[in-house]
């Protein structure tokens, strides 16, 4: 390796070590060129791995929470995740407003805990892919938004992962349903 290599590698290594918080060995003696490759490979790999976890979503979501607090706890986990909300809004009102002035449905319509709003929303939109997040796992409250045409029913207190997991499932056109509902939901489809 000439000097310049040299150089220019431990510069990348460098970086590769500032974008995840570790620290860069400077190689710049010809006798450290093994460590010097053996350093880059690392930093290559490393920066591999963590882009290949890096995803960037283009679906419109959006979110309905009346609870600003809590709205903004599930737009963070949306977007270090990679989405991106196309509105979010504390009412069904406001969301109708949104759809209206834009002219377009929301790929997956995330509603906290807003029984009301979900069935305003489909009224009005009866195409529209509503996920419910609910701490009601109760067989009336989950029948309830079966019946007036959700997508999805996820439980607040389940894995926080499983939110992701449904607005995944919902955007290819499928249903999802936390495992502490699903029984619910596979009686109801059973028998209607």
């Amino acid at each position: 390796m000439t000097p310049e290599q040299i150089s220019k590698n431990a510069h990348v290594i460098g970086v590769g070590a500032r974008l995840f918080g570790g620290q860069a060995y400077q190689c710049l003696n010809a006798n450290e060129c093994g460590c010097l490759r053996f350093l880059f490979v690392v930093s290559s790999l490393v920066y591999f791995v963590k882009t290949m976890n890096c995803k960037t979503y283009t679906m419109k979501l959006a979110l309905i929470d009346d609870n600003a607090r809590l709205r903004d706890i599930t737009k963070k986990q949306l977007e270090d995740s990679g989405y991106t909300l196309f509105f979010q809004s504390e009412n069904e009102q406001e969301a109708i407003q949104k759809i209206e002035e834009s002219n377009t449905l929301p790929d997956v319509c995330i509603i906290e805990e807003n029984f009301g709003a979900a069935n305003a929303l489909l009224g009005k939109f009866p195409d529209l892919k509503v996920l419910i997040s609910s701490t009601n796992d109760d067989k009336k409250s989950v029948t309830d938004m079966l019946e007036i045409g959700v997508w999805g029913y996820i439980l607040k207190y389940a894995d926080p992962d499983e939110l992701l997991t449904a607005v995944e499932a919902l955007s290819k056109g499928k249903k999802y349903f936390s495992l502490g509902v699903s029984d619910i939901a596979t009686e109801y489809y059973r028998n209607n």
